[in-house]
């Protein structure tokens, strides 16, 4: 179903020489609390564009300069909630005072470009009771959906990402039930549990939202194995202070808090503090969807599922690599082409003959369209010798190319489970 979008067009009686860089700088300056990034682009007309993100759990703000020197701003916020989508309007009615930006909140077709009105007339009441509407409408056609046997439904999450856990569906925060889904049914205001900004402003039900997010999505829940795992622990625990600082008398996720503050070696009173209040806190499912297996879209159609705790990369010549610290793997995809660059038609065999000769054990495979082939041997990295799955998976005209290496003492069991876990679907 459509989601809640702001859509507003905004002229200027001045023109600027670099508008969007003008913003930009104003948008660092201003909002630097909320502020998670930015990126600068064109659009597919050559016009400059601007990026802001302002959670993890929203999808971004974007800005685009109009040939006329005028703005076009549109965002969507029903995955982030009211919350945000009053925090942008507050934000591009500052950013319209600033740049002198008359804003009109209509679409080109003369639809309003708020269905909510808040643009216009700041009512937080009818804003809410849009979102309810529109989350009721959409708990319904989940339902539906799970009803009729979909398997891996999410809400708002990454494409290409399929989360393992114990419940009916997946959201940024957390698995939800066929209870929940019934009760927002009845009232999309019981469902707001859901949005990672649900409240006024970004105060601490924004501050806490906004961990949350990254504690079940991003978050690998071992010891840093990276510069950026340590920087995402400790701007979790940091939004979590500041949640708590700010208001103390919310239900905070103790345990993980915890468990985070030992993953950094941190030893303090908030530490301990932490600790005490895990010990005593009631039972509950722990945060964390890297806890378990995850299965990722990586390229060309491929997916295959890996450790959830695994760190990623991608290295210069467009190989994926993840690792643990103990396990590596890298993958590779690509598809047949003739001379002359076209797609080119080859069978499965055809496929898997042009590629190079596998020396070792082997081992086949088969799941629907899709067949692989492994050997396991040695290899070395950085000098060390360590036990080596080659191995690859085709469909006609197109290959995945896996190297697992892992330590000689450990089982090859997962390294065989990662391979023939390649999936492949060409509308990825």
């Amino acid at each position: 179903m459509s989601s809640i979008r702001l859509y507003v067009t905004g002229t200027r009686a001045a023109r600027s020489r670099d508008l969007i860089a003008d913003i930009l700088a104003w948008v660092r300056e201003t909002y630097p609390a909320t502020l998670c990034a930015t990126m600068r682009a064109v659009d597919d007309d050559r016009r400059p564009c601007l990026a802001v993100s302002f959670h993890p759990g929203a999808e971004e703000l974007l800005l685009t300069e109009r040939d006329d020197g005028g703005l076009i701003a549109q965002a969507v916020t029903s995955t982030a909630g009211p919350g945000y989508h009053a925090y942008v309007c507050e934000v591009l009615h500052a950013l319209g005072a600033r740049f002198e930006v008359t804003w009109d909140a209509r679409n080109p077709d003369g639809t309003p470009g708020d269905v909510t009105g808040y643009f216009a007339t700041p009512d937080r009441a009818a804003l809410e009771d849009t979102m309810a509407r529109w989350l009721a409408v959409l708990a319904l056609r989940v339902r539906a959906l799970a009803q009729e046997g979909h398997k891996d439904i999410a809400l708002s999450l990454p494409v290409g990402r399929e989360y393992s856990h114990d419940g009916l569906f997946a959201t940024p925060l957390g698995p939800r039930d066929a209870a929940w889904l019934d009760a927002a049914c009845a009232d999309g205001r019981a469902g707001f549990d859901i949005f990672p900004w649900a409240e006024p402003g970004a105060g601490a039900g924004y501050l806490l939202g906004r961990a949350l997010v990254r504690m079940w999505t991003d978050v690998r829940w071992r010891t840093p194995a990276a510069a950026e795992e340590r920087e995402a622990l400790e701007e979790v625990t940091a939004l979590l202070e500041a949640a708590y600082t700010e208001d103390p008398s919310r239900a905070y996720p103790w345990r993980e808090w915890a468990e985070m503050l030992a993953l950094l070696g941190v030893e303090s009173l908030l530490a301990t503090r932490a600790q005490l209040r895990a010990e005593t806190a009631p039972p509950a499912p722990a945060i964390g969807y890297r806890r378990r297996d995850i299965r990722l879209t990586i390229s060309g159609g491929w997916s295959l599922v890996v450790p959830g705790d695994f760190a990623e990369t991608w290295d210069e010549q467009g190989t994926w690599c993840a690792w643990d610290g103990t396990r590596t793997l890298w993958f590779t995809s690509f598809s047949m082409k003739d001379a002359n660059g076209a797609d080119r038609t080859a069978t499965v065999e055809e496929t898997l003959a042009g590629l190079p000769k596998l020396e070792g054990e082997k081992s086949a495979f088969t799941a629907g369209k899709v067949r692989g082939i492994a050997a396991l041997g040695r290899g070395h990295d950085k000098g060390v010798e360590l036990q080596q799955l080659r191995a690859y998976a085709a469909v006609p005209a197109n290959a995945a190319v896996l190297t697992l290496c892992f330590e000689l003492e450990t089982d090859p069991a997962w390294a065989y489970e990662v391979w023939r876990s390649l999936r492949y679907s060409a509308e990825s």
